[in-house]
């Protein structure tokens, strides 16, 4: 007698409680909430954890670049070793991907890593931490736009106004980042730093339009596994005495931070992210972004003092109106923090 696999009989025999399908259905998408809402959380600190970490390196007398490049390696690395178990736990995909799954994951790898963490840091230096998480969150702004160049995707009317609404709200905050005396730690305004961030939203929204490109079926482990293990090997020439002297002279605090971005932030906030997408919609999901984005805001505050003013707030509002409209439309949202 032929053995009916169990799929084939759930699919074939629905349940006779319907009541109890819904109450199912209900316990996860409270469960997806409970994620998303989780990772808000998380990430919200990631801000303040990057200003701390190369706040210590400038002390150490590192230039910018210096400073992005050794939080960026060290980062890279403890997620790397994290994201191992998944990659072997799922080593049957390597088999089963072929070269143009292989090539998006390559693309994924310098999107995610280079592009992003890179230009991220290296605003930071010179930024607030609450400026730079506004900044940063513009990323399905871009998105929306990269969405109709290469995959074709519909504007529409409330994408373009998203667009014109984040440039308005990005233009009002860097006036009032000028304004409020926000500056570097020579005490010129610098306007690179926050182009610098702006580039890494950009790229983030690149990656979020790549991730679409590649097999659903593929585990988020075994994904970011494999694109931070390819970060580390293709970051080795990248080490130097300098840097290694750096990370010698970080104070518990400062492991801390960096410990923080990679474990919680990078590794387990990013799954249980891709675990919420599974079940809420980019409209749900944008609640949770611009939740982090005030979180990250009020958290610069606290901590570090940042002045935060009415221009600031409306800028501010103006750009996490433009998130809500530019992902109305999007069916998942990936994003890089």
């Amino acid at each position: 007698m032929l053995e009916v696999p169990a799929a084939f009989e759930i699919e074939c025999c629905p349940s006779s409680n319907p009541k109890s399908e819904i109450n199912d259905s209900k316990s996860i998408h409270r469960r997806a909430h409970l994620m998303a809402l989780t990772t808000a959380l998380l990430w919200s600190f990631a801000f303040v954890c990057i200003r701390e970490t190369l706040r210590q390196f400038q002390s150490f007398g590192a230039t910018p670049w210096q400073a992005a490049l050794a939080l960026f390696q060290l980062r890279m690395l403890m997620t790397a070793f994290c994201f191992i178990p998944g990659v072997v736990r799922h080593r049957r995909w390597i088999g089963a991907l072929n070269g143009g799954d292989w090539l998006r994951v390559g693309l994924l790898t310098l999107t995610m890593s280079f592009g992003y963490h890179i230009p991220l840091s290296l605003g930071a230096v010179e930024i607030p931490s609450g400026l730079t998480s506004l900044l940063i969150a513009t990323s399905p702004i871009f998105a929306a736009v990269l969405a109709r160049l290469f995959l074709k995707e519909n504007l529409g009317l409330a994408r373009v106004i998203a667009v014109l609404l984040g440039a308005t709200g990005i233009a009002i905050c860097l006036m009032a980042q000028g304004r409020l005396g926000f500056s570097d730690i020579h005490g010129a305004r610098n306007i690179v730093a926050p182009l610098f961030v702006l580039a890494a939203a950009c790229d983030g929204a690149l990656f979020a339009v790549l991730a679409r490109t590649v097999p659903k079926d593929i585990p988020a482990s075994f994904k970011l596994g494999l694109a931070m293990i390819a970060t580390v090997l293709l970051a080795i020439p990248l080490w130097d005495s300098a840097t290694l002297k750096l990370l010698s002279q970080l104070n518990a605090w400062g492991w801390a931070a960096i410990a923080y971005l990679a474990v919680v932030c990078t590794y387990a906030a990013s799954l249980l992210w891709y675990g919420a997408l599974k079940t809420l919609d980019a409209v749900e999901v944008t609640i949770y972004l611009n939740a982090t984005t005030t979180l990250a805001i009020g958290w610069g505050a606290l901590i570090f003092h940042e002045k935060i003013g009415l221009l600031y707030l409306g800028g501010a509002a103006c750009i996490i109106g433009a998130v809500f409209l530019a992902s109305r439309k999007v069916e998942k949202l990936a994003v890089v923090v």
